[in-house]
C-alpha cells in the first residue's frame, strides 16, 4: 500500500473524497459508497428503537425515496458527465481544420506532379523532414524508370479524411487519411502504357508541423497491414 494511504483516518472529509476521485475510477467508486452506504442504512433501521405496541414499518422494496447525501450527488454527476460522447477533449474547430486539410490535398498533388515531371522544386512548399526525403526518394525512382525508357504516372484520385488532433500546446497536428492512388508506366518513345498499378486505397496516418507559410507535411506512418500494391499489364 501507498504510505500516503496509511494516514487516510487522520484526513476530513473533503480530503478524503478527494483522494478518492484521483486514485479510483469514478465508476468504481460510485458503485461501492453506493453499497455502503445501503448496507449502513440497514444497519441503522434495525438498530433502530421500537415503540411498545407499535408495529414496525414493512421493509421498503426500493431506496429512491430515500435522499441520497451530498457527495454522492456530486460523484454520480462526475460519473454521468464522464459517460458522455466527447467530453474527454474540445472538438476541432473547422475553421482551424481546413487549413490543414488543404495542407495535405496540396501536398498530395505536389508529390503526384513531382513524380511525372521529375521536378522536385516544388516540394519544400508542402513537406519537409522525413517526408521531404521519402518523396525525393520516390522520384528519383521515376527518373531511374526514365533513363531505362520507361516514363512513371502517379494519380492522386481521391482523399478521405477519418479525423484530425492538434497537439495541444504546440503547432503540431495529425490526420487520419485514406488515399486512392494509381499508377502507369508507359514507353518514353511510344506513350504506350505497358504496366499500371489499378486504383488502390492507402489509408495512413499524416503528421504535420505549422511552417512560416501554413501547415507542412513532416512524416508519414502508413498502415502495416495495407498489402503491397501490385503491378498488371495493361489490357
Amino acid at each position: 500500500m501507498d504510505r500516503r494511504g496509511i494516514r487516510i483516518g487522520h484526513w476530513q472529509t473533503g480530503s478524503l473524497v478527494l483522494f478518492l476521485l484521483v486514485a479510483v475510477p469514478v465508476g468504481a467508486l460510485i458503485t461501492q459508497l453506493t453499497a455502503n452506504a445501503t448496507a449502513l442504512d440497514a444497519i441503522d433501521d434495525e438498530a433502530a428503537p421500537q415503540s411498545q405496541g407499535t408495529t414496525p414499518p414493512a421493509p421498503s422494496t426500493s431506496d429512491s425515496t430515500k435522499p441520497k447525501p451530498g457527495w454522492l450527488k456530486f460523484l454520480e454527476a462526475l460519473g454521468e458527465q464522464g459517460q458522455k460522447p466527447g467530453s474527454q477533449g474540445p472538438p476541432v474547430d473547422p475553421a482551424a481544420e481546413a487549413p490543414l486539410r488543404m495542407a495535405i490535398q496540396s501536398a498530395s498533388r505536389l508529390e503526384a506532379q513531382a513524380v511525372r515531371t521529375l521536378d522536385v522544386s516544388a516540394l519544400p512548399g508542402s513537406f519537409t523532414g522525413e517526408a521531404l526525403k521519402a518523396v525525393r526518394l520516390e522520384v528519383q525512382e521515376a527518373r531511374e524508370l526514365r533513363t531505362q525508357g520507361v516514363v512513371m504516372q502517379n494519380f492522386i484520385e481521391s482523399q478521405e479524411f477519418h479525423s484530425v488532433a492538434f497537439v495541444p500546446g504546440a503547432q503540431k497536428a495529425e490526420a487520419r487519411v485514406t488515399e486512392v492512388w494509381s499508377t502507369n508506366y508507359l514507353r518514353a518513345d511510344t506513350g504506350q502504357c505497358v504496366e499500371k498499378i489499378a486504383s488502390h486505397a492507402v489509408p495512413q496516418t499524416i503528421y504535420l508541423a505549422m511552417g512560416q507559410n501554413g501547415w507542412m507535411v513532416t512524416s508519414i506512418s502508413f498502415d502495416s497491414q495495407q498489402p503491397p500494391a501490385q503491378r498488371v499489364r495493361c489490357q
